[in-house]
């Protein structure tokens, strides 16, 4: 498939040597083990240890469900040589079934985004609810539920049906987004949803009732999605936006990693090819690589990625916003993912980019990880912008799982580039 937009996809201009394979799998190894120590012994997983500035000591329901995909992924890999990882993945279902049933919370509904990791309610003042997180959580606990098999069927089957009910029951509603700052309806909320709802078609443990009406749901949610968040240059991030004015690009890192958590679902979305997908992430590499002073500072490798270019969350509080490594990941990833698929992306200068140069792109992303992370392959929430130390909260869970679904696509794209059209 070709991708007939003139566009210039500008990590793939930066000179890139090489990844250092001795580096990518210490720090591959390092995140895994780092991951495994945020997830406590009942099941909750710590966004962060840091306690103070910023306290991120909390179950979130969506940091922990896409460390329950990224575990799940590590332990597909790894089957037969790593079986702690799915006693792992069992004791968080057995956390998450717990707070499922707790009914008395702020918004009464599986929308309530973080919790005390003893499984008490969080109650104070917070951007409520946040419905991503019940959709990427029975996304991750499907795809766990279908590698591991059926004995995990008495401890996943409710918990996933439950998400999916509420899923299908709401899709509709606007809530806040995965930053937990705009009310409105989200490109990552819906497609993730979408995701969640086509995904339980293939499940056993399902009544033809439900599927039928997760079916109907997932279709009407289709073409939401595709009428409301696809413009000419950019998917649009949120819509039908509540009390919040400053994103004025409504450019949003938050639309690749919805793309990469809905998986091949995404591809529905888009169904002449991911042509905006690319449009979308070239607009965010151009805009932040002059954005972020440490992008002018390192111009050899690519740029680092933030949130949005209008943020000015800091890690601590509001000033300027700073790049954050799980959004540079994601690009990554995308890109390593679509060096398989794609095999031109026609470019106005070059006339056509070949898959290999994907991979590259996703390469020089990588390469700026490197730049930033500590050499013990510890991962905080950002990279200052001005001097590229590590800021904000420290080993961030989410930035862990990151760094393992990029290797992993990387690794996958590597043991195919030598079928690589160049």
């Amino acid at each position: 498939m070709t991708i007939r937009c003139g566009m210039i996809l500008l990590c793939l201009v930066y000179l890139v040597v090489g990844l250092d394979d001795g580096w990518v799998w210490n720090h591959f190894n390092a995140s895994k083990t780092l991951l495994l120590e945020n997830v406590l012994l009942n099941g909750a997983v710590l966004a962060s240890p840091s306690k103070c500035s910023p306290d991120y000591y909390f179950h979130w329901v969506r940091d922990a469900a896409l460390v329950t995909s990224a575990l799940t992924d590590l332990w597909i890999r790894e089957r037969g040589s790593n079986d702690i990882i799915p006693q792992v993945i069992l004791k968080m279902a057995d956390f998450n079934l717990q707070i499922q049933t707790m009914t008395e919370t702020p918004c009464q509904c599986l929308g309530e985004p973080k919790w005390n990791v003893d499984g008490r309610a969080y109650t104070a003042n917070w951007g409520r609810p946040q419905n991503d997180g019940p959709a990427l959580r029975a996304l991750a606990f499907i795809k766990f539920y279908e590698n591991y098999g059926p004995s995990s069927l008495t401890k996943l089957a409710p918990l996933i049906k439950t998400d999916l009910e509420y899923v299908a029951k709401v899709w509709r509603e606007p809530c806040f987004d995965l930053w937990e700052e705009v009310y409105g309806n989200h490109f990552h909320t819906r497609v993730v949803m979408y995701a969640a709802l086509s995904r339980s078609s293939s499940l056993p443990f399902l009544d033809t009732v439900s599927t039928t009406y997760y079916s109907l749901q997932a279709k009407e949610l289709l073409k939401v999605i595709q009428s409301e968040h696809l413009a000419s240059d950019h998917i649009l991030a949120t819509v039908n936006v509540t009390g919040w004015t400053n994103k004025i690009s409504n450019l949003d890192v938050s639309t690749i990693l919805g793309v990469i958590q809905a998986g091949n679902c995404a591809q529905d979305v888009f169904p002449n090819g991911m042509d905006l997908v690319f449009k979308t992430a070239t607009k965010l590499a151009n805009t932040m690589a002059s954005l972020y002073p440490i992008n002018r500072r390192y111009p050899d490798i690519g740029p680092a990625l933030g949130r949005y270019p209008e943020d000015t969350y800091d890690g601590t509080g509001n000033s300027q916003g700073n790049p954050w490594f799980l959004a540079t990941l994601a690009v990554s990833e995308f890109y390593y993912k679509a060096s398989l698929k794609e095999p031109h992306i026609a470019d106005q200068r070059r006339g056509v980019f070949s898959r290999s140069k994907l991979f590259d792109a996703a390469e020089a992303l990588v390469a700026r990880v490197r730049k930033h992370a500590s050499l013990d392959g510890h991962l905080s929430e950002e990279m200052n912008r001005e001097t590229g130390f590590m800021t904000g909260a420290v080993d961030l869970s989410w930035s862990y799982a990151a760094f393992l679904t990029a290797i992993l696509a990387r690794q996958e794209a590597l043991s195919k580039l030598d079928q690589f059209d160049d």
